[in-house]
Formats: structure tokens, C-alpha cells, sequence
């Protein structure tokens, strides 16, 4: 007997439940367990029972799909839906560690709805041979490295730095919490200490952190606003811009994400 699953559906869209509910068909493992246009609602069924599956919609309401996911007290794996994927593909890299497996846009595509699918059951297939989830680059991303905060020396974690920057002989770390350390080296040293995967240098003094990344051009990435509400904007070098837009599609490539 095959092991069943059981999902819900959360978009504030009539036609993305009557798609999937059509496709999911082909699928007999999974077993629907609700639908819901109100995230609201559908936080306390999740919360309130042992689900496996969520299918995600980002753009809703009163609660988008990644408020959702931080205010969720049980962890089952989520395909995120939306028709922004491009917009959102590297901010949600951060919520990779909290469950999210794929992202697909709209309207929803069946073969790309497939490789989803069998993404998901891949993940469980791990979890029912006790290995470790190998969400893209978490254990990286939780790798610490030592620096200074005025004069004394502190653990960050490599998920938190949003960029590094150069200057003279000091290389200055900036975190998600809007907190500035600083560490004597050169920016070659500090990125040896750092996951090979999750940074990329973007110009001569610059190393971005690619799952902190909102969105990019050939010219600039976006870090998202800081603690004053500013966008963080930092310059590709004209000549690392190939080279940085590889990385960055490399990591896209990795994660599923078109």
C-alpha cells in the first residue's frame, strides 16, 4: 500500500484551486485535505494538523505567503504559486530552511506542476530513511564565522550577512538586522571563511549574499530596504557582470526555479 499524503491549497484565486484539483488527480498518494482563499484561516488548519504538503499562493490579503510561513508552528514542505516568480525567486531563497521545495508561476503548467510533484516526494522518500532534508545550501547558509563588534569578537551566522564590503585593511560585514561588524583581513581571506556557494563578489570591494538577494538586473542587486527603509542597492562591475549573472542563474537553476 503507498504511503498517502495530505495537502491543502492556499490562493485568494478560484481558478488555481480548480487547475490543481484537476492535475493533483494524476497524483492518487496525494489526498487533499482542504482549500482555502483566506490565508487566515487556513494558518490555523495548518497548525492545527499534521500536513505534508502546501500548495502556496505568495500574493494574497491581509497575510502574504511568506507571513504565513513565519507564523507557522508545524513544518510541511511548500510549492509556492505565483505569477511574480521572478520577483520573488531570490527573496524566497531565505525560507528555503523552513520548508519551501519549488516555486511555479502562473498560470499553473502540468509537466512543470510534475517536477514539483516528484520533488516533494523525493524530500519525504529522504525523511522516511532518516537522512537530513538537503534544503538548497541550509547547511551552508548555517556555517558561523568569527568578527568584531566594537571590541569584542562574535559568532554570526553566513545566512545573516547580507553583504561584505572592503575597505584599507578591514573587511566590514552588514547583517539582516541592520548590525555592522568588521573583521582585519583581506575580502579574499574573509570570503575563505565563508560558503563558496552562497557568496558571490559582484564588484572589487563588494560580496553579496545570494539568498539575501531581492532582485537584480545586468547593472545592480537588490538587497532589500534597510533598517531606515532605503533600498540597498549594490553595483555589478561591468567586468564581472557575466560572470556574477551565471552565479546567480546557477542558484535559480539549482532551486527549480525558471
Amino acid at each position: 500500500m503507498s504511503t498517502m499524503y495530505h495537502y491543502i491549497t492556499i490562493d485568494d484565486e478560484t481558478a488555481t484551486h480548480v487547475i490543481l484539483e484537476h492535475f493533483l488527480k494524476n497524483y492518487p498518494e496525494l489526498q487533499s485535505a482542504g482549500q482555502y482563499s483566506d490565508p487566515v484561516t487556513a494558518l490555523k488548519q495548518i497548525n492545527s494538523n499534521d500536513l505534508d504538503l502546501l500548495f502556496l499562493d505568495i500574493d494574497m490579503p491581509v497575510l502574504n505567503g511568506f507571513e504565513l510561513i513565519d507564523q507557522l508552528e508545524k513544518k510541511p514542505l511548500i510549492i509556492m504559486i505565483t505569477a511574480h516568480a521572478q520577483r520573488y525567486a531570490l527573496n524566497g531563497y531565505q525560507y528555503l530552511e523552513k520548508g519551501v521545495i519549488d516555486f511555479i508561476e502562473k498560470p499553473v503548467d502540468q509537466e512543470r506542476l510534475g517536477k514539483a510533484i516528484q520533488r516533494f516526494f523525493k524530500y519525504k522518500e529522504e525523511l522516511s530513511e532518516n537522512k537530513s532534508l538537503d534544503f538548497f545550501l541550509v547547511e551552508s547558509s548555517n556555517a558561523t564565522i568569527q568578527v568584531q563588534k566594537k571590541d569584542k569578537w562574535v559568532s554570526i551566522e553566513s545566512k545573516n550577512i547580507t553583504c561584505i564590503s572592503v575597505s584599507g585593511n578591514y573587511v566590514f560585514f552588514n547583517t539582516v538586522d541592520g548590525e555592522h561588524y568588521s573583521k582585519y583581513c583581506s575580502l579574499e581571506d574573509a570570503m575563505n571563511s565563508l560558503p563558496a556557494d552562497l557568496f558571490i563578489q559582484v564588484n572589487r570591494q563588494q560580496v553579496v549574499n545570494s539568498i539575501q538577494i531581492q532582485s537584480y538586473n545586468k547593472d545592480t542587486i537588490n538587497l532589500g530596504k534597510d533598517q531606515l527603509g532605503n533600498e540597498t542597492l549594490i553595483p555589478i562591475s561591468v567586468r564581472r557582470r557575466q560572470e556574477v549573472i551565471e552565479q546567480i542563474e546557477t542558484i535559480k537553476k539549482r532551486l527549480g526555479i525558471k
